[in-house]
């Protein structure tokens, strides 16, 4: 598959997936959780360098702005790396994403192996060596939920402040 028809490919699954009815099962979380995943993956199709911040407008941030504005550059970077760079081990990219996707009321990341590779313009069987690398090296943990996986980061105790312990 060329990258014009990967482009295309996941611009349709865009469309098809923003046309969908809302389930209303979803937590709102998890809704914005995919909002935030469309809107990355239709700017990785249409990036373009020069609407990059520059070096001064990342400064001029708020602290909060920033983390955000980072966290979300650090998805778009690693999905346009791995579009443009097909042999790269996916497995940092697979971490990078559980971890930011895990940010939620649950802990965990659940998106499925097929949208991960999507993402990530990867196999599904790519996505799931990489997940069961990162599992082993103790990076990441999974817990199996029906036919799908609830996948979160290792967070160290110690990068937590006690005030958080106790609540």
């Amino acid at each position: 598959m060329t990258a014009r028809e990967r482009e295309d490919a996941i611009v349709s699954d865009m469309k098809d997936r923003t046309s969908k009815p809302i389930d209303a099962q979803q937590s709102l979380a998890e809704r914005k959780s995919k909002f935030i995943e469309r809107l990355i993956t239709e700017w990785v199709v249409r990036r373009c360098a020069e609407d990059a911040l520059t070096r001064d407008e990342l400064a001029s941030l708020d602290s909060t702005q920033r983390i955000i504005a980072q966290k979300h550059s650090l998805l778009d970077n690693f999905a346009h790396f791995y579009r443009r760079n097909p042999c790269a081990d996916v497995a940092p990219g697979c971490l990078l994403f559980v971890t930011v996707f895990a940010d939620n009321n649950t802990g965990a990341c659940m998106y499925s192996m097929e949208r991960m590779a999507k993402f990530f313009s990867r196999s599904e069987r790519a996505i799931r060596d990489a997940m069961h690398r990162l599992e082993d090296d103790g990076v990441m943990f999974r817990d199996k939920n029906g036919r799908s996986y609830a996948c979160w980061p290792a967070v160290h105790r110690a990068f937590v402040s006690d005030r958080a312990h106790a609540s």
